[in-house]
């Protein structure tokens, strides 16, 4: 025990320290006893590793209900959480990328402390939540986070000003209720120091369908766009809501469709898109990130969000959904097809969307109309 409790203790005191100080964080690092003891430290100190954060999904007794307002608050807590965590292990200069697969599919250090700072954030106000997220079965047992239970806000009680922002709450059961986490979309651009593509998100739907979605981009100003459905949008959002009338009056004829910078796919998306929009012209632009993609639509800086392959999965896409869906935009499958966000049996098998996508905020009709053409 010996050998291994000083290897703990070493890899405790490296990580530890990427953990900002702020309302959430405690200087004291935890040690290896407290992480014995459950994860639990004196005066409401929790630490997180893979093990507390990533654990299984209880089910909750029948009569358990959640405030989807309260669930807003903490998600837009995680994500921007998150975020910090991304921001110092870039600071580190130490990333810790490795590989998740034999096709290099590359997961750092900042996409396991963004998920225990993120997962633990909810699983804390939350602990009966069905959370599910990217990194799940991708984060090593040596990487711990700590939050400050004592400092987080009741979950029955979010600020004042918040509320203000949010006037209406909802009650559902917590049964009904999916949260998909996604602690760092764009890792392969983290990697290569692309950090403007970089965010972490969340997504909250109710009963299979995407009601909430936080986007947080921690190396651009820090900015956090979030909506809930019918209740309320970010103050971010609402200034861009007035631009977007402006936008459309003066809109030129251009579609202009956010799509991968991978080059491998490059070709397949480029014939789709030829076969759907053959009598409009179109200007596909690439860019990194499922996150990153749907910003630049809420921005108005594209029309739409075109993916065509199966290789992305509903953690990318239920935060960007659930906001496009607030601001009256739509999101489907290519030949029309509602996405369900319902928790499924397998997660590790259930999480694709098996029939690409097209998502705008205008429009969508007519561009899913080509779509269904190409088909």
């Amino acid at each position: 025990m010996g050998s291994k409790s000083a290897s703990v203790r070493a890899v405790i005191a490296r990580y530890v320290t990427l953990w900002p100080r702020n309302t959430f964080a405690v200087g004291a690092r935890p040690t290896l006893g407290a992480l014995e003891n459950g994860g639990r430290g004196g005066a409401g100190r929790r630490f997180f590793s893979c093990t507390t954060a990533s654990m299984p999904n209880e089910r909750p007794v029948a009569k358990q209900t959640i405030s989807l307002r309260s669930l807003l608050y903490h998600a837009i807590q995680a994500a921007e959480l998150g975020g910090l965590e991304v921001r110092a292990v870039r600071d580190s200069g130490d990333l810790g990328t490795r590989s998740k697969s034999i096709c290099f599919n590359p997961v750092t250090l900042g996409d396991q402390r963004s998920h225990l700072a993120m997962k633990g954030t909810l699983k804390q106000a939350f602990p009966f939540l069905t959370v599910i997220s990217e990194e799940d079965d991708h984060c090593l047992n040596s990487v711990v986070v700590e939050l400050d239970a004592a400092n987080q806000v009741a979950p029955s009680c979010p600020p004042l000003a918040f509320r203000a922002l949010v006037p209406a709450d909802e009650v559902v059961s917590v049964r009904d209720v999916t949260v998909w986490i996604d602690p760092l979309d764009g890792t392969q651009e983290f990697t290569d120091g692309q950090y403007d593509y970089v965010t972490t998100m969340v997504g909250i739907a109710v009963k299979g369908k995407p009601v909430a979605g936080v986007i947080h981009l921690p190396f651009s100003a820090g900015e956090t766009y979030w909506a809930w459905n019918g209740h309320g949008i970010s103050p971010s959002l609402r200034s861009l809501k007035a631009h977007s009338r402006e936008a459309d009056q003066r809109s030129s004829q251009i579609i202009r469709l956010a799509m991968s910078k991978n080059p491998f796919r490059a070709g397949t998306i480029l014939r789709f898109a030829r076969k759907a929009f053959e009598d409009q012209e179109f200007e596909l632009v690439p860019m990194g990130g499922a996150g990153y993609k749907f910003v630049q639509m809420l921005l108005g800086n594209v029309d739409a969000y075109l993916h065509v392959t199966r290789n992305i999965k509903k953690w990318d896409t239920c935060a960007g959904h659930g906001i496009v869906s607030s601001l009256h935009g739509r999101v489907t499958g290519l030949q029309g097809e509602e996405m369900d966000y319902t928790a499924p049996e397998d997660y590790k098998q259930d999480c694709s969307i098996q029939t690409g996508f097209i998502g705008a905020l205008r429009d969508h009709d007519s561009l899913l109309t080509g779509c269904r053409r190409a088909g």
